[in-house]
């Protein structure tokens, strides 16, 4: 019986996974990002520190600045009987985060990267049928906002 040990975290995971967290915390307490960011940079060393320190920042501060843009790039995407109020919030911020980096973060990710590494943060929450949502709601910002990547 073979087993496979679950793929190392690397330093861009852990700072998407971590970028997610501080933009739920913001969402929720009303938390300046400035303040999140420094709390969660200053937190002891463990797996699951931020590693990538230059990116959880960017990430977090691009999210927040940009949250109307990013709810009205999400709002025309949902459903008829949808609205961004019934999104758990979580998956929100999961949303949010990786479409900020498909519209506003350099090139250095593939989209199709930046949306796995969101989506494998979001299989920690959600169900399958919110992961399905968020691929094709991801695929389609993708698509539009980098179509040489699609062509």
């Amino acid at each position: 019986m073979s087993s496979t040990a679950p793929a190392k975290k690397t330093q861009r995971t852990s700072a998407r996974e971590a970028a997610v967290q501080a933009l739920f915390q913001i969402s929720v307490t009303g938390a300046s990002p400035e303040r999140v960011i420094r709390e969660f940079l200053d937190r002891p060393v463990t797996d699951s520190s931020v590693a990538h320190k230059p990116q959880f920042r960017r990430i977090v501060t691009g999210a927040a600045r940009c949250l109307t843009e990013l709810d009205a790039t999400i709002d025309p995407l949902l459903g008829e009987r949808w609205s961004l109020k019934r999104i758990d919030t979580t998956l929100l911020c999961v949303l949010r985060c990786a479409i900020w980096e498909l519209l506003h973060a350099s090139r250095q990710a593939p989209a199709r990267v930046v949306i796995a590494e969101y989506l494998k943060v979001a299989y920690g929450f959600a169900e399958d049928g919110e992961i399905r949502f968020a691929n094709a709601l991801l695929d389609r910002v993708a698509r539009s906002a980098r179509v040489s990547e699609f062509a």
